[in-house]
């Protein structure tokens, strides 16, 4: 079966101090899941990048809505 999925991810719940990773970008991509063995699988979006609210409190990140079957994976990495 084929669900609509619509998501609001945060980046972190703990907020993240001046020194860190504030106003850095990141980039963020969504994975289907692996019908094999239930791991990500194709990317359905991105690499997307973005970055870190300057306001030290949660970043949000746009994910248009995704037709999928089964789970989804969000992957992120810091680039500076």
């Amino acid at each position: 079966m084929t669900k609509k999925s619509s998501l609001k991810s945060f980046a972190s719940t703990k907020k993240a101090t001046t020194e860190s990773i504030v106003g850095k970008p990141f980039t963020y991509s969504i994975y289907g899941e692996n019908e094999k063995d239930g791991y990500p699988g194709n990317i359905l979006l991105g690499p997307v990048t973005t970055t870190v609210a300057l306001d030290n409190d949660f970043t949000d990140i746009v994910i248009p809505d995704l037709f999928v079957k089964g789970d989804i994976y969000v992957a992120y990495t810091q680039v500076t």
